[in-house]
């Protein structure tokens, strides 16, 4: 056959012409079996990537033919990608490829994207094209991050409604696997190559890393403390120190974020694990002629605060085995100590309401009257603020004076470091409080009503403690109930 026509026949043409009515890949040999006779009739050329991603009137043949491409090895069929959809399926080392994803390439190529998408909308064909990227969510879900990505900003880039529309919502399904894969603590869905894939995402779009941090935060506000909070960690851990510009993602996220309450809640988890000054941060963002911009921030702070100063507990110590508070109270006294510093040209300012990034003013509702209602709540949810003084207390760094919320949260802190360490006896514990409880005296009624407060704000917690802490945790809680150390009210909403 190759020596009749070998050297005449146009083998572009002849690849065109597989989309007949009766052309139908059947298996992964079939296709190598397809590859290897045009390669050999064609003197070793590969069958042209155009003529199987291009309009095809038998669309069923069509997807037959992308379906066993994608699921054989690269040695069999090699992709012609671009240096940007190279540098897609490099994420994935060529000793990386899965049984699920044996040719990454193949996912990297926009053209094989693009035209999956368009099939996705057909009807007869869209559970097919949905098993082909269920295979690759399970086995390649690096490669799909990037290169999806990377399509979706080059049709939107050029305005190519058709390309735009094309599988919207197989789209809008397939990032909201994604994202919660690389971006929120995800054991269900191990990623081999994470840190690839995030670093090539930052070359891609830094601002789609900034919004897929945000999603993963957004997504989190059904869920408990403990999943929020791990959910800030893993984006610190996982996402913003895998990157070679670990600060200007840290700074995008802290100061260039339109979701306020998740750049302060960003900013508290690392206050809290010494990664950034909490005071300094809040001034910075706040300067008195930011306009709205300041006006909105501080408006998310101020909410965020709302909904969860509550449940504040004291930052934990080594070895302490408690789930961390995603509000502290040493975050939460710096902030209401920032809050009453306010300039009063801040103050004066009516609330805004967010509007396409600008303010509008809320009549009636002034930023001073919304900072003093919350400093009042958290006031007399936490006495042990009450001791730092009308000021609530010094500012970052100052000295630590006896009585204040800061000594009284570090001596309830050593109390219970003592009682799991074993260094200090329960019975003398209990001893302790029923003594600090009837006393006269405002810092050991202070550090009493501390201890009482931070061990029944654990209790969802104590699920994921250890057996020794466990044991001690419940042999505590039954001699605080023996001694009639918590009222019937306080059992009640525990």
């Amino acid at each position: 056959f190759r020596d009749d026509y070998g050297s005449s026949r146009d083998w572009g043409l002849v690849a065109q012409k597989l989309d007949f009515e009766d052309f139908h890949i059947r298996t992964a040999d079939h296709l190598r079996a397809l590859l290897k006779l045009y390669q050999e009739a064609s003197n070793g050329k590969a069958l042209p990537l155009a003529s199987f991603v291009g309009e095809w009137q038998n669309q069923t043949g069509q997807l037959s033919i992308l379906e066993f491409l994608l699921t054989i090895e690269s040695k069999h069929y090699t992709f012609p990608l671009t240096n940007e959809e190279a540098a897609d399926a490099g994420v994935i080392p060529p000793t990386g490829a899965t049984v699920s994803c044996p040719n990454p390439g193949g996912w990297a190529c926009s053209a094989v994207l693009q035209r999956l998408l368009f099939l996705s909308d057909q009807p007869s064909l869209n559970k097919r094209v949905r098993d082909l990227f269920v295979r690759v969510l399970l086995g390649g879900p690096e490669v799909l991050l990037c290169s999806l990505v990377r399509l979706q900003l080059t049709v939107s880039k050029e305005g190519n409604t058709a390309k735009i529309t094309a599988g919207k919502q197989l789209k809008g399904e397939l990032m909201r696997e994604l994202i919660p894969t690389f971006f929120k603590p995800n054991p269900k869905v191990p990623v081999k190559y994470g840190s690839a894939a995030i670093n090539r995402l930052w070359v891609i779009s830094p601002t789609t890393v900034n919004a897929a941090c945000t999603e993963a935060w957004r997504s989190t506000s059904s869920e408990g403390e403990a999943a929020r909070y791990a959910t800030i960690v893993h984006i610190i851990q996982n996402v913003v120190k895998q990157l070679p510009s670990a600060d200007e993602a840290s700074a995008m996220i802290l100061n260039g974020n339109k979701d306020h309450e998740f750049s302060v809640a960003f900013a508290f988890i690392m206050a809290d694990n010494n990664l950034l000054q909490l005071q300094k941060y809040l001034k910075d963002r706040s300067p008195a002629n930011g306009g709205a911009a300041t006006a909105l921030f501080l408006v998310g702070l101020i909410a965020y605060l709302g909904k969860g100063y509550q449940a504040a507990r004291p930052r934990l110590r080594a070895g302490q085995p408690m789930q961390p508070p995603l509000i502290s109270l040493e975050n939460l006294s710096e902030s209401l100590q920032f809050l009453k510093a306010l300039d009063d040209t801040i103050l004066k300012q009516d609330i805004p309401v967010p509007s396409g990034g600008d303010g509008t003013a809320a009549v009636g509702i002034k930023i001073g009257d919304s900072s003093k209602a919350l400093i009042d709540a958290c006031l007399n949810a936490h006495p042990s603020l009450k001791s730092s003084s009308p000021s609530l207390g010094p500012a970052s760094g100052g000295p630590v004076i006896k009585g204040s919320a800061e000594d009284i949260e570090e001596m309830a802190n050593k109390y219970f470091q003592k009682i799991y360490t074993s260094e200090q006896g329960l019975n003398e514990v209990v001893e302790m409080l029923k003594k600090f409880k009837a006393s006269g005296n405002t810092r050991e009624n202070d550090i009493f009503a501390c201890m009482i407060h931070n061990l029944f704000d654990e209790y969802r917690f104590f699920p994921k403690y250890p057996e020794k802490e466990l044991r001690i945790t419940g042999i505590l809680f039954g001699k605080l109930i023996q001694e009639q150390l918590v009222s019937s009210i306080t059992l009640g909403i525990a």
